[in-house]
């Protein structure tokens, strides 16, 4: 199963029923991304999902 980082709803369904998730994805922003910030925001805010989620 594949969950969106951005997307709480599609980390809830990822992880249904699941007793663990090895979370290993990091967003790669197609964008003119200049900042760390622009890739390390999206970043943590996929694993605070992933983390809330189980």
């Amino acid at each position: 199963m594949v969950a969106d980082l951005g997307n709480e709803a599609s980390w809830e369904n990822a992880a249904d029923g699941c007793q663990y998730v090895i979370h290993t994805a990091s967003p790669t922003p197609f964008t003119n991304a200049k900042t760390e910030d622009d890739f390390v925001i999206p970043a943590v805010n996929g694993v605070l999902l992933c983390n809330a989620c189980c």
